[in-house]
């Protein structure tokens, strides 16, 4: 093959790459926008592209103009110039894909925001510090003119939420006189919750400061029939929360998993709480008796819950209040494995009849 008809093959090559590279570039932005199946189906679409098309093409090109640039053709360099814009190209597009330059493009979107919105950028700086917002750069930003509704990750992430997940009263008061909306839910999940309300990651707050917290919600107009605020208190095994949330009107009995709240408070094994639930007439209700019996995803109840967590207290006292265990072949494989256990043996007699 004479050096011209080598340079017209590699010119066409050439072509080739750069339009398969754009492909790729629309498949991998596709891809990413795109969810399930469909973004699976564009990803494996690419990875055949860039295996059995761009590799073999780009390595032709390679050798085709490096052979060129040996025979002293001219046009060899340009080919090898193309070749390297083309890869670096390919490189940097991965790159971004994968979160190489995140970091330099939030520092970037930082300056832009710090020159056209310096209060904006100030309030979510003082409230992501955590685990407690300085509470005069919160107050400073908003005097300032700083919208109290917005939040972090592009707004998906109210102020409000992040304030009452740490049960930050301070900063809680300070963006409810500012404004902020009580009912805003997060459109992304958080604290293991999908898309929650302040109500509902203020009752699952391992801080200090919850009642006072969700007492401002309340009275800001913070709606809790929605929430999951009781499911919260049972979790955290809270009864002067559990009776602020049957006062209030809160309703929801599970989660998104179907986990109710006895579900809650028997993996976390709170002993005083069930106790007080399931006999205290002060507590004990419809609702109660309800709970008892519902199954979660994995089709357990609370007894079933008990069980496998090994809150074999918690379990006995289900058992005593009517609970049922969906799940007999787990049972008995915990009452074969653990001999010699009194409360064991009380749980064997209420369940199996032993």
């Amino acid at each position: 093959m004479d050096n011209e008809t080598r340079s017209k093959l590699i010119y066409r090559l050439t072509w080739i790459a750069l339009l398969v590279s754009i492909i790729s570039l629309v498949l991998l932005v596709v891809g990413n926008q795109s969810k399930g199946d469909t973004s699976l189906t564009l990803w494996f679409i690419l990875l055949l592209l860039l295996v059995y098309v761009s590799a073999p093409l780009h390595g032709i090109i390679l050798i085709g103009s490096l052979v060129q640039l040996i025979k002293g053709n001219g046009w060899a360099i340009r080919w090898v110039y193309l070749y390297l814009i083309l890869a670096v190209s390919g490189h940097l597009i991965v790159g971004y894909s994968q979160g190489a330059f995140d970091s330099q493009l939030i520092k970037i979107a930082r300056f832009k925001r710090s020159i056209e919105e310096p209060a904006q950028l100030k309030l979510e700086q003082a409230i992501s510090r955590g685990p407690s917002s300085k509470i005069e750069d919160v107050q400073a930003a908003l005097a300032d003119g700083a919208n109290p509704n917005a939040g972090i990750f592009d707004n998906r992430l109210p102020y409000l939420v992040v304030a009452a997940s740490r049960a930050d009263v301070p900063v809680i008061k300070a963006l409810l006189d500012a404004g902020a909306d009580p009912n805003k839910r997060a459109t992304i999940e958080y604290e293991s919750i999908e898309n929650p309300l302040p109500l509902d990651v203020v009752a699952f707050s391992e801080y200090q400061g919850v009642a006072v917290s969700v007492e401002l919600l309340l009275a800001a107009g913070a709606d809790p029939s929605q929430s999951i605020m009781k499911i919260g208190a049972c979790r955290r095994g809270d009864l002067s929360l559990y009776g602020q949330t049957e006062s209030s009107g809160a309703r929801v009995l599970f989660d998104m998993k179907g986990q109710t709240c006895l579900h809650h408070a028997a993996e976390t094994n709170q002993l005083a709480f069930l106790k007080a639930l399931l006999f205290d007439p002060a507590y004990k209700n419809e609702k109660t008796r309800e709970m008892l019996v519902m199954n979660n995803h994995r089709g357990q109840t609370p007894l079933d819950v008990a069980v496998s967590s090994e809150h074999f207290e918690a379990a006995v006292l289900m058992a005593k209040a009517g609970g049922k265990a969906n799940k007999k072949e787990p049972l008995k494989d915990v009452l074969r494995n653990q001999a010699d256990n009194p409360v064991l043996d009380e749980l064997k007699e209420l369940l199996l009849g032993e």
